[in-house]
Parts: structure tokens; C-alpha cells; sequence
């Protein structure tokens, strides 16, 4: 791809995902809402601000730190950013309907081949209880332990005491050694 159409469509690929959890906007949890500043964001991070932040009727702009005013049901009744939106293939371009019940965003996914419809929640805080936030249906993903930094700083350091005795060593070893093998001829 030559430069030129890079610059050109990256900016474009910019305006279909949310600037906060870089994913893809869709119809369901991914919903582009626009805010009063021009600012649009996903539905599922817009309504994890407002229960991490527990305000009342208003939270920041994750950008601007513009006051929004939070409608009657919560996010989910936002306005959505319909140039976004009609970017999205056809079939994505009806808006689900989504609400809150507690801390768990939920919509409703139809299915258009059966004619039937699915809710669907997302819970938006984690769970203290772990049975309940691993449950045994899902793939589980193996995260590797993390070192802590003062862990590496105090290895670092043990490798550059060691290079230095290992230097004084070879150092008195080049001075003293010949002057030991001329005093023992």
C-alpha cells in the first residue's frame, strides 16, 4: 500500500474504533454514541465510566472532560453517531436495543433467519466471587506472571557487581601475576 493511501484511510480506520478500548464499533455493546462535545465513544466504555465513576446525573468527556448530562435510562440512551453507524454493513445498521439493569449492560440480538430475538448482558464491573467471573464455559487465557521492577533492577544490579569483580580479578590478575612469576625465578 503506497503511502499516500495509508495517510488517507488511517484516519478513516481511526473514526471506526472507540478511542478508549481501540475496538471496532458495531450494533450491540459497540455502539458509537455521540456526545454533547462531538466526541464519540463505544457504549460499554461510556458505561463503565459512569459506574466506576458513581456521579449522578453527569460524567467527563474521556477526552474534553466536558460535563455530559446522562439521559433517563441511563447511556444506552445517547445519541448515537449515525455517520459512524452508517458505515456498517446493512445488516448493522439498525440499532439494538440496549439498557442498564444494575452493573450489566444488556441487549437485545435478534436473529433475522429464525425471527427470534436473545438478551444479552455484559457485566461491566468484575465479580469478587471467582466461581462467578471464571465460569467453566469459558476458554480460559494464560497470562503469564509479571516480574516486578524491583526484581529486574536487583538482578541487573547482581550482573554488573559480578562483571565488576570479574574485571578487578582479570585486572590484578595482569598486574600481580608477572610480578610473582619474576620474584619466584
Amino acid at each position: 500500500m503506497a503511502a499516500a493511501e495509508r495517510v488517507r484511510t488511517e484516519p478513516h480506520r481511526a473514526l471506526l474504533e472507540c478511542p478508549v478500548c481501540f475496538l471496532v464499533y458495531d450494533n450491540a455493546s459497540k455502539t458509537p454514541l455521540l456526545l454533547p462535545c462531538g466526541h464519540t465513544f463505544c457504549m460499554e466504555c461510556l458505561a463503565r465510566i459512569c459506574i466506576f465513576l458513581k456521579l449522578d446525573d453527569r460524567f467527563p468527556c474521556p477526552l474534553c472532560r466536558t460535563a455530559v448530562a446522562i439521559p433517563p435510562g441511563g447511556v444506552p440512551k445517547l445519541t448515537p453517531n449515525l455517520e459512524i453507524m452508517s458505515t456498517f454493513p446493512p445488516a448493522l445498521q439498525t440499532r439494538q436495543q440496549a439498557w442498564l439493569e444494575g452493573s450489566q449492560l444488556c441487549w437485545l440480538k435478534r436473529d433475522e433467519y429464525e425471527d427470534t430475538a436473545t438478551v444479552v448482558t455484559l457485566p461491566l464491573l468484575p465479580h469478587p466471587n471467582p466461581e462467578l467471573s471464571n465460569p467453566s464455559h469459558l476458554v480460559r487465557v494464560h497470562r503469564p506472571a509479571q516480574i516486578p521492577r524491583y526484581w529486574l533492577f536487583f538482578s541487573n544490579c547482581c550482573w554488573v557487581t559480578v562483571l565488576i569483580m570479574a574485571g578487578f580479578i582479570v585486572i590484578f590478575g595482569i598486574i600481580f601475576f608477572p610480578i610473582y612469576l619474576i620474584k619466584g625465578l
